[in-house]
């Protein structure tokens, strides 16, 4: 009786440091506790604004758990929180599994979908699959670039082969094919010729958002100069 009378003081200290404690401190008190509702406070801080140790942690938690509540959350539309929460969940580890049955999932928005195939793209059994739904014809048309830019230098040349033939490098306006993303992101940029590429001269606008202009639909491009 003892016991089963210190339990919900217990329970309520615990609460309370939950409120109080850092991130990290959150999801490590969730990892080592039985805590109610642990798979929805696990869902806060793996969707934080930025991904670091924390979201990546919590991530992993949800993964492992036996819980899938959370994927509920990815089926809100338009939603950052869900975009975030998958962006976490496609950089854990051991995430391919989940991934590949969740990128399948057309009800949930594109830029989800595309931050599943970018996780998958990083492993060899993410990469196949990846190639697998390419080939089929069902692979998110906003994935193809970024997605094809990894897995045509993949080290597995078997995978490298078939993306260069699914996901055919880009060429510029002479013809020419356009270098691997990894050497493009070492050159140096010209913001005013990537305004007019952005809004005037491209279609960028049509799926990436640069500061309030565009469609919320792929990564926004607002930080990435």
């Amino acid at each position: 009786a003892a016991e089963k009378s210190k339990q919900p003081r217990l329970k309520q200290a615990v609460s309370n440091q939950l409120k109080s404690a850092s991130r990290d401190r959150q999801v490590q008190i969730l990892k080592s506790l039985v805590v109610d509702n642990a798979t929805a406070r696990l869902i806060e801080p793996a969707s934080h604004d930025q991904t670091d140790t924390a979201s990546l942690a919590a991530a992993q938690l949800l993964i492992d758990g036996k819980d899938n509540s959370w994927q509920d959350v990815l089926h809100k539309k338009e939603d950052k929180q869900s975009l975030r929460l998958a962006e976490a969940i496609s950089s854990a580890g051991n995430a391919t599994p989940v991934l590949t049955r969740l990128i399948d999932n057309t009800d949930l928005d594109s830029p989800i979908r595309v931050a599943f195939a970018k996780g998958l793209a990083r492993t060899p059994a993410g990469a196949k699959r990846i190639l697998e739904i390419a080939q089929a014809g069902t692979l998110p048309g906003e994935a193809r670039f970024t997605v094809g830019s990894m897995l045509r230098s993949h080290k597995d040349e078997a995978i490298k082969s078939k993306a260069i033939e699914l996901f055919p490098a880009p060429k510029t306006k002479s013809a020419v094919p356009l270098p691997p993303l990894a050497e493009l992101l070492k050159r140096n940029g010209d913001v005013a010729k990537g305004k007019e590429v952005y809004k005037p001269t491209g279609i960028c606008a049509k799926c990436h958002q640069l500061g309030t202009e565009g469609k919320n639909v792929g990564p926004s491009l607002s930080e990435i100069g």
